[in-house]
């Protein structure tokens, strides 16, 4: 099989393990078994031991926490059953699941079961209500701070306190009371007492102290007993074999910083016990485990003299053993790039379990023999799951700060990956969290953009775990200025050593990182890109709303909201955020509590203010840690925004303006076209973006679809349904020609007669003069509006052509602008000539086939091998005849889907080749299409000059490019602004698509590229300007007269359709039609320009005179002579 990179979607292939539990002899090991099922994440019980398979014990889908009963027969597990998760039972042999909790005695569910030393009890920590109210709507009271908890909201009455559950009678105890919570218990070696830890202290809301207690399970008039003097634990403890003491993780008292393993003694009659603290000396973070903070519960080894645990080194977190009395300490897995997390250790062998993850795997559950450190892998998740799949290993680096700190890294990046990349800072949260290197499925964007040429940088900054209290406490106070220098210098070091693009750099974090993308942008413009998740930016508001909010302003400016208000706002990011002029993308989980979504709001609402580009999204239901224990949607999309905002706005060549299409997904475009078409009675239609960046390669490609493709049938469009694409075929054709040009087979400047001797017109010295450069700037006056139709045989391009004897010259050559469509026939016959071949088949192979392009045809004859609309009226009635003649092929009769129509787009924005490398035409002459041949600004409005093909526009002062195209009853439009990379793109039938257009295309192009189109032509209301009298008479071309006159109340314009678009076999082309409309004329904004609105359209029509003639629409008519 192919090795490939990670993307996205494989994100739903992935299977983790989360947790282990050995077997008290060693021999088996229970997992969780993390994956995504149908959408949704799903949790499952496994067994595996070094002689078997893994095989499955439950079926899920949300089980968790197994816990080996004393004698190795059974397992206590968590299960969700309906809101709550419930303790169960299950033999490990197998079998069905016996409930041994219910909502009936713990309707807010249980918590990890703890079994008692002799198997007969099962302990547990669970939220209960403290209130007999059942009111939902009951007001919440407090007098407390810790009134809420982000994942949860806010607590109302609920506590967290301790139960047992009788294995025999199902009976459930509560243990403990009070308006406080206590931890996850741990049975004393009798089986008489439990441990936990608890913030019983008045004041602990406060100053956020947790201690140790002991309670007596069978005397439950004793009130819980502190053990020892730290107010700095939290989380589990573990008995001392003699049961005179328990080992805590946490600090003597309370700081933010590294955590130690701290023996607490049960207090004496006489003494006064004394903490040890065993893990000192080694001046690291005990790491107890925690959503995106891996570690273990620590636990005794089989001897009962010392205690297995998890200790965070240089970001890594690494499995240790350490004496139980004297804290004498040895490594037993401590490998650069690995994490240990999941410890559960064997009662009765020397061995532990563990989760192992690597630079090549997401986590696989791992044997480790206590005496050796030996590491035994018993499963292969990451290379099963995703065999295909080729994870790119990050390059461990260190950088010398300036005051003489080393900060500590990697560095991502493909294989290939050669010179000066364009890079992505991101930064940890924390901010005493660490980057670790290994893989991870919190932040798949590294991977995604590593194989799209990027380098991801991650960085240990001071305050960061794992180097060392000094190192970590270094932030402390000073959030921002004293870790600075720590990423900002590192990004010099890799420019200078020609790794780094410094112009291409962009910077995101969540949480902290967050807050530091914040803080950088206001204080360096060198980021092209920023995106900040889950940040914090007012010191002054958080302090009020956040969860732990006081405690959090306090650690990251040393003050606090009653000391030093104006210190707290000064400290932070939105001080200076007049300074931000980084685009930046705001992503926050809608139900964060931890950084409530007003931080957001704050910041994104300054930038907007200053009209920095920015963007705020939202994720409904969403807390703080989302990215890890999120909707996999949410996450998916999280990563999605990301890639696309930073390589949108990194792009070299692409001007810091407007937004990025990060904004909207395929399903906010599709919800903008679906209202549009209902608006203007659209009865099918197909919408799409792409977007680039400057190295060409694609960012985004986005495409939807919406109504039917026939209203008859019913059958609804999809987003490989055809379409006709009217005139923008005469692109196709002009690059035809332009190939030709590019291989010396023809001159732009040459006549048509030196190709063609046999060509005539009308105008016998026309003909002669015409160059080819004439047929595609539409400068040539040949009248364009004959569909004559000349039959389906392969020879009627050539059959048109001999008729141009026929027509007549509607302006002088190359004095004036006429639309011809009969131009770019001439134009494909001579193409035919030179190539010996017809148009269809060399445009098949020239540029369909070179393009991949799998849903683009031009024959009737292919049309049933797909799904193609109908042409419609504006009232949804189905056309009786499909296409144009085929005679008129070469001028509008593509047929294709959305996405080949942007394959085709790449052309213009890559300068005639395509994203793949497919070089169409020569850069030069990709060049000489999209230059104006003309300028017509004065002529029509919204239009301001034509090259070779492509008309132009401008936009909000900007030069785009483009095409429209109008066939029986279809429209499409497309347009290309080659200084974003950006190319949008619109399909339709029947109703006003006009208005859809310019509806849809003003939202994308504000979205996308912030710009807006040129003003559409208009009435003026204020304007009683009449039709000169020198302008009243007839005009004509071969298609149409118009003859203009006084009405009654306003002038009039009588319409007569002469040659038909839709060909009717029963009538002579050239016979006079009735008249299709009497047209009132209005006078339009502009002086000399009048308007009038076409049946079936919601925009005006340019009627213009211009010397002995007039514009309607893009159509020159001259006057007919009485």
């Amino acid at each position: 099989m192919t090795d490939r990179p990670f993307v996205l979607d494989d994100l739903h292939r992935v299977v983790t393990p989360t947790e282990t539990a050995i077997s008290p002899d060693g021999t088996v090991v229970v997992f969780v078994r993390s994956e995504i099922v149908a959408g949704k994440a799903t949790t499952s019980l496994w067994a595996v031991s070094r002689d078997s398979q893994a095989r499955r014990l439950t079926a899920g889908p949300a089980d968790s926490a197994p816990r080996f009963s004393p004698d190795g027969t059974s397992i206590a597990f968590l299960r969700k059953v309906g809101d709550s998760a419930q303790l169960h039972l299950i033999p490990l042999a197998g079998g069905e699941a016996e409930t041994l909790t219910t909502a009936a005695s713990l309707p807010l569910g249980a918590g990890a079961p703890v079994w008692s030393p002799d198997g007969n009890a099962i302990a547990f920590a669970a939220v209960i209500s403290r209130s007999d109210s059942a009111d939902p709507n009951a007001p919440i009271v407090t007098d407390r701070l810790g009134y809420k908890v982000d994942g949860a909201g806010w607590l109302g009455t609920f506590r967290r306190h301790l139960h047992t559950v009788d294995l025999e009678t199902k009976a459930v105890r509560r243990l403990t009371d009070g308006d406080w919570n206590a931890d996850v218990p741990s049975w004393s070696p009798d089986g008489t007492a439990l441990a936990f830890t608890a913030n019983l202290e008045p004041d602990s809301d406060l100053n956020l102290t947790f201690s140790a207690y002991r309670i007596l399970v069978d005397d439950l008039s004793v009130p819980p007993q502190r053990l020892g003097h730290a107010t700095g634990v939290q989380g589990s403890t573990l008995w001392h074999p003699q049961g005179d003491s328990v080992v805590a993780i946490g600090t003597p008292e309370v700081r933010v910083g590294t955590a130690d393993l701290i023996r607490l003694s049960v207090p004496g009659p006489t003494e006064t016990p004394v903490d040890v603290t065993l893990t000192a000396h080694l001046d690291r973070n005990v790491m107890p485990g925690a959503p995106g903070y891996p570690g273990g519960t620590p636990a005794l080894s089989n001897t009962r003299d010392e205690i297995v645990f998890c200790l965070r080194d240089r970001g890594w977190t690494h499995l240790y053993a350490a004496d139980i009395e004297t804290g004498t300490s040895r490594s037993l897995v401590a490998n650069p790039n690995e994490v240990v997390s999941a410890l559960s250790v064997a009662r009765d062998a020397r061995v532990a379990s563990v989760i192992v993850t690597t630079q090549q795997s997401f986590g696989e559950v791992a044997l480790v023999d206590l005496d050796s450190g030996a590491v035994t892998t018993l499963t292969k998740f990451t290379a099963e799951a995703l065999p295909e799949v080729t994870l790119f290993a990050a390059e461990e680096r260190e950088f010398t700060i300036s005051d003489g700190r080393t900060v500590h890294g990697w560095l991502l990046s493909a294989p290939e990956t050669d010179g000066a990349a364009p890079l992505l800072l991101d930064i940890h949260g924390g901010p005493h969290n660490a980057w670790t290197g290994v893989a991870d499925t919190y932040h798949p964007a590294h991977q995604v953009l590593a194989a799209q040429g990027w380098r991801i940088l991650t960085l240990n900054p001071r305050g960061s775990d794992g180097y060392g209290a000094d190192f970590m406490y270094a932030v402390n106070g000073a959030w921002g200025t004293s870790d600075q220098a720590d990423f900002l210098e590192p990004i010099d070091a890799l420019v200078a050593e020609g790794l780094v693009d410094g112009d291409r750099l962009a910077i995101t974090g969540y949480s902290y990182g967050g807050y530091s993308t914040c803080h950088l942008t206001s204080q360096t413009d060198r980021f092209a890109a920023a995106v900040a998740g889950g940040l914090i930016c007012d010191f002054n508001a958080m302090a009020g709303v956040c969860d732990f909010g006081p405690h959090l302003a306090s650690l990251a400016t040393g003050t606090t909201v009653p000391e030093n208000s104006a210190g707290l706002l000064a400290a932070s990011p939105l001080a200076a955020v007049k300074n931000v002029v980084t685009p930046t993308l705001i992503l926050h989980g809608k139900s964060d509590e931890r950084c409530p979504l007003g931080q957001a709001e704050a910041w994104f609402a300054a930038l907007r203010q200053q009209h920095v580009p920015t963007r705020l999204v939202a994720y409904p239901g969403a807390s703080h840690g989302f990215l890890v224990n999120g909707s996999i949607s949410h996450r998916i999309d999280y990563s999605t925004r990301l890639i696309e905002w930073v390589k949108r706005y990194t792009s070299a060549k692409l001007p810091k303006t407007g937004l990025a299409n990060a904004s909207a997904g395929a399903d906010a475009w599709k919800r903008s076209l679906d209202v549009l078409c209902e608006r203007y009675g659209v009865t099918g239609a197909q919408f799409g973006i792409l977007t680039l960046d400057s190295s060409g390669k694609e960012i985004t490609r986005t495409t939807v679809a919406s109504g039917v493709i026939n209203a008859d049938t019913g059958v609804e469009v999809s987003t490989d349904s055809l379409f006709q694409i009217g005139s923008i075929t005469k692109v196709w054709t002009a690059m035809l020609v332009m190939q030709l040009v590019d291989e010396g087979l023809l001159d732009l400047d040459a006549t048509v007669r030196s190709i063609l001797p046999d060509f005539a017109l009308q105008d016998e010295e026309t003909a002669a003069r015409i160059t080819v450069r004439a047929l595609l700037n539409h400068r040539n006056g040949i009248d364009g509006d004959l569909f004559i139709d000349k039959g389906r045989g392969d020879d009627v391009v050539e059959r048109y052509v001999e008729g141009l004897r026929d027509f007549r010259q509607v302006h002088p050559l190359e004095d004036g602008f006429a639309y011809s469509n009969s131009a770019y026939v001439l134009a494909a016959r001579i193409v035919e000539v030179l190539r010996g071949g017809i148009w269809d088949d060399i445009l098949k192979e020239r540029i369909i086939d070179p393009l991949g392009l799998a849903h683009t045809l031009t024959l009737t004859g292919d049309t049933p091998r797909y799904s193609v609309a109908a042409g419609h009226t504006g009232n949804s009635v189905v056309m009786p005849v499909w296409p144009i003649t085929r005679s008129m092929g070469p001028a509008g009769c593509i047929t294709a889907s959305i996405g080949d129509l942007l394959t085709f787009a790449e052309l213009g924005l890559l300068e005639g080749q395509s994203v793949d490398g497919v070089r169409i035409v020569s850069e030069k002459s990709a060049a000489a299409m999209r230059t104006p041949e003309i300028d017509i600004s004065e002529l029509f409005p919204d239009k301001s000059g034509w090259g070779l093909g492509w008309f132009h526009e401008t936009w909000s002062g900007e030069e785009i490019f483009g095409h429209d195209g109008s066939t029986i009853g279809q429209h499409a439009y497309l347009r290309i602004f080659p200084r974003h990379n950006v190319a949008i793109a619109l399909l339709t039938s029947g109703g006003k698509a006009d208005g859809l257009y310019r509806d849809l295309f003003t939202e994308a192009a504000a979205a996308l590229v912030g710009l807006e189109p040129p003003q559409a032509l208009a009435p003026n209301p204020a304007s009683v300007e009449s039709i000169p009298d020198s302008v009243l008479g007839k005009y004509s071309s071969g298609g149409i007269a118009i003859e203009f006159r006084r009405g009654e109340s306003a002038d009039e314009a009588v319409i007569t359709v002469i040659g038909d678009v839709i060909p009717n076999p029963e009538e002579d082309e050239t016979a006079p039609k009735k008249p299709a409309a009497v047209a009132t004329l209005v006078p339009s904004q502009i002086p000399g320009t009048w308007t009038t609105r076409q049946p079936g359209a919601a925009g005006w029509t340019t009627v213009r005179p211009h010397r002995d003639g007039v514009y309607v629409g893009f159509r020159f008519l001259p006057r007919v002579n009485a």
